[in-house]
């Protein structure tokens, strides 16, 4: 994986935020507007990479959450298409489920990317970024997490 960044992005009040900037992996929390600042600045302040991706969990509006005022996740997902749109940047909004089938704890241990400890959506952001990256590097990803 050379000159590449994938982002992943577990959206709602308290963000899941997951970088694999080459072969550097980090993860943090931010709030709604921090994520998306942090995502433009990220993608806006350097053309240095030849491909970026950004893999964003996907918000399912069902009739438990149309009772709830919980529009955060909607609004990062919007402005982070927008983002991404505007930065030439592949963008993906993928299922929770569909993620941790590929993000298992398991395999993120052995990825080394795995926060014991840390909020649920850490590890649904780091989901995020396994989905992508197996998808954009399968036979890489394989041999990472079956050695």
């Amino acid at each position: 994986m050379s000159n590449e960044l994938i982002i992943g992005v577990d959206p709602g009040l308290h963000c899941g935020f997951a970088l694999l900037d080459n072969d550097d992996f980090e993860v943090w929390e931010f709030s709604p507007m921090e994520a998306c600042d942090r995502l433009y600045n990220i993608l806006t302040a350097s053309k240095r990479y030849k491909h970026a991706r950004v893999s964003v969990e996907r918000y399912n509006i069902t009739g438990s959450t149309a009772k709830t005022n919980q529009t955060d996740a909607l609004e990062i997902i919007g402005a982070m298409r927008w983002i991404c749109r505007r930065a030439n940047v592949t963008f993906n909004v993928v299922g929770s489920s569909d993620a941790a089938k590929i993000g298992t704890r398991a395999n993120l241990v052995k990825l080394g990317w795995w926060r014991p400890g840390k909020p649920d959506h850490y590890q649904r952001a780091s989901a995020q970024v396994a989905y992508a990256y197996m998808m954009a590097h399968p036979s890489e990803f394989y041999a990472r997490t079956h050695s």
